[in-house]
């Protein structure tokens, strides 16, 4: 399919086809790579690259430094980065701290779905404590 113009629907196909193709790249150099946001006009598509290291199996990403170096001041640990707690009848890890995010910072994943999500500090200390 030839794109006349660029639009929110084909945007979100390429972006999802170059992630595809940058798979073989990321596995030769040991590192995580996922798109990012992008913007576009109907002649052009900038897309941002979120490119990381892994260690030991784990993406070394920006939000996992900045959880690791930020924790304290949202009244969390570092360790804490990696615990898991359950909200809504499902059980969430963190993975990371969004520092542009005022209301939502807090990273995790679905630990059964892999899905990511947001949510409060207040909650998921609230959560962590129990």
């Amino acid at each position: 399919m030839k794109i006349k113009q660029f639009d929110k629907l084909n945007c979100g196909a390429v972006s999802s086809d170059i992630e595809k193709a940058l798979k073989s790249v990321a596995i030769k150099y040991g590192i995580n790579i996922r798109t990012g946001n992008g913007k576009f006009t109907k002649d052009t598509f900038d897309l941002k690259l979120n490119i990381a290291r892994v260690v030991s199996g784990k993406v070394i990403s920006k939000e996992v430094n900045d959880f690791k170096k930020l924790a304290s001041i949202y009244g969390l640990k570092a360790s804490d980065l990696g615990r898991t707690f359950s909200t809504a009848g499902r059980e969430f890890r963190i993975t990371g701290l969004n520092t542009k995010a005022h209301k939502y910072p807090i990273m995790a994943e679905c630990i059964k779905s892999g899905g990511s999500y947001k949510f409060p500090v207040k909650n998921v200390k609230l959560l962590l404590d129990k």
